[in-house]
Protein backbone atom coordinates (compact mmCIF):
# COMPACT_ATOMS: atom_id res chain seq x y z
CA UNK A 1 0.00 0.00 0.00
CA UNK A 2 1.46 3.54 -0.58
CA UNK A 3 0.55 6.92 0.26
CA UNK A 4 0.61 10.39 -1.53
CA UNK A 5 3.64 12.68 -1.08
CA UNK A 6 1.55 15.26 0.77
CA UNK A 7 0.71 13.20 3.97
CA UNK A 8 3.88 11.91 4.01
CA UNK A 9 5.50 15.65 4.01
CA UNK A 10 3.50 16.78 6.95
CA UNK A 11 4.90 14.57 9.13
CA UNK A 12 8.69 16.14 9.31
CA UNK A 13 7.03 19.36 9.63
CA UNK A 14 5.29 18.65 12.45
CA UNK A 15 8.09 17.05 14.35
CA UNK A 16 10.45 20.53 12.73
CA UNK A 17 7.40 22.93 14.30
CA UNK A 18 6.76 20.86 17.43
CA UNK A 19 9.74 19.49 18.59
CA UNK A 20 12.39 22.17 16.34
CA UNK A 21 15.45 20.98 19.08
CA UNK A 22 14.86 17.12 18.65
CA UNK A 23 14.47 16.47 15.00
CA UNK A 24 17.79 15.01 14.90
CA UNK A 25 16.91 12.64 18.04
CA UNK A 26 13.67 11.39 15.96
CA UNK A 27 15.37 10.58 12.56
CA UNK A 28 18.19 8.53 14.13
CA UNK A 29 15.20 6.94 15.89
CA UNK A 30 13.90 5.58 12.52
CA UNK A 31 14.89 2.60 10.42
CA UNK A 32 17.00 3.15 8.04
CA UNK A 33 14.13 3.15 5.17
CA UNK A 34 12.09 5.38 6.95
CA UNK A 35 15.24 7.83 7.77
CA UNK A 36 16.12 8.30 3.88
CA UNK A 37 12.46 9.30 3.08
CA UNK A 38 12.34 11.55 5.94
CA UNK A 39 15.35 13.29 5.56
CA UNK A 40 15.26 13.74 1.85
CA UNK A 41 13.52 15.75 -0.62
CA UNK A 42 9.85 14.77 -0.35
CA UNK A 43 8.09 15.59 -3.56
CA UNK A 44 3.83 16.05 -2.99
CA UNK A 45 3.27 14.14 -6.40
CA UNK A 46 4.84 11.38 -5.72
CA UNK A 47 3.74 8.10 -3.57
CA UNK A 48 5.61 6.43 -0.95
CA UNK A 49 5.32 3.35 1.14
CA UNK A 50 2.55 3.48 3.91
CA UNK A 51 5.04 1.47 6.16
CA UNK A 52 8.29 2.91 5.67
CA UNK A 53 7.05 6.52 5.24
CA UNK A 54 3.81 6.98 7.53
CA UNK A 55 3.17 4.09 10.10
CA UNK A 56 7.12 3.66 11.26
CA UNK A 57 7.64 7.51 11.65
CA UNK A 58 4.51 8.24 13.71
CA UNK A 59 5.46 5.30 15.46
CA UNK A 60 8.56 6.75 16.15
CA UNK A 61 7.42 9.93 17.03
CA UNK A 62 5.57 8.51 19.84
CA UNK A 63 7.86 6.96 21.53
CA UNK A 64 11.27 9.45 21.38
CA UNK A 65 8.44 12.12 22.48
Amino acid sequence: MEVKGTAVRSIPEFVEKTFPTRKQEWLNALPEESKKIMSGLLFTNNWYSLKEALTIPMKTISKVF
